[in-house]
């Protein structure tokens, strides 16, 4: 997760790449591909640092770290995310969105 310390806007992504380099993508504010934050940051003139990352977790395997990204971002509605990732059948959204049962 990256959130803008300006504005408190979020980002969740996934990667199989080292952090830093990731995040060195993603602060490109020109060229052919720019990332959401990249377009934010150009947008508003913001600035994200290494110590706005938070990772919320790990997973070497891509289909199970796609779902992860999915579920965090159904849950967490980040503004700065263009897609919801992998498409997560309704049913199991369904889960996501209930409160947990009290004891």
């Amino acid at each position: 997760s990256v959130i803008c310390g300006n504005c408190g806007k979020e980002y969740i992504g996934e990667t199989s790449r080292a952090l830093g380099k990731r995040f060195s993508e993603h602060m490109k504010t020109e060229g052919d591909y720019i990332t959401a934050i990249g377009e934010h940051i150009r947008a508003t003139g913001h600035r994200c640092s290494l110590d706005d990352v938070k990772v919320l977790g790990q997973e070497d395997k891509t289909i199970q770290r796609k779902l992860k990204e999915a579920m965090q971002i159904h849950k967490r509605r980040p503004a700065l995310n263009r897609d919801r990732g992998l498409e997560i059948p309704p049913v199991m959204l369904q889960l996501l969105s209930r409160d947990p049962p009290v004891m």
